[in-house]
């Protein structure tokens, strides 16, 4: 389920700062085959709860380790924990004119 997403099309990879570029437009066109495919976020409830798990015990980690702790340092690890794995929800689809023509 974690896995950088490929394109539906020629299964090229994209890498980890090409998916994060990739989150704010629904219809990209592959480097590779320049073929047009639609983005899906599949899984983001399952990466809410990893994030949340995940945070929990670096926040108490951070609590414990590091005496001048504020909320403002807590939340800046828990955002970051949370970009990491949003690439990695990231799933392409092919579009169904696409997949109509072809």
């Amino acid at each position: 389920m974690f896995r950088l997403p490929v394109c539906p099309h020629c299964h090229a990879i994209y890498r980890y700062g090409d998916a994060r570029k990739s989150l704010n437009t629904k219809i990209h066109t592959c480097y590779h085959c320049k073929k047009q495919f639609k983005t899906s976020f599949s899984g983001l409830w399952i990466l809410f709860l990893i994030a949340v798990v995940i945070g929990i015990f670096v926040n108490i980690f951070e609590m414990t380790a590091f005496s001048g702790t504020n909320v403002i340092a807590l939340m800046i690890t828990n955002i970051v924990l949370i970009l990491f794995f949003l690439s990695f929800c990231v799933r392409f689809l092919q579009n169904s004119e696409n997949s109509e023509q072809t």
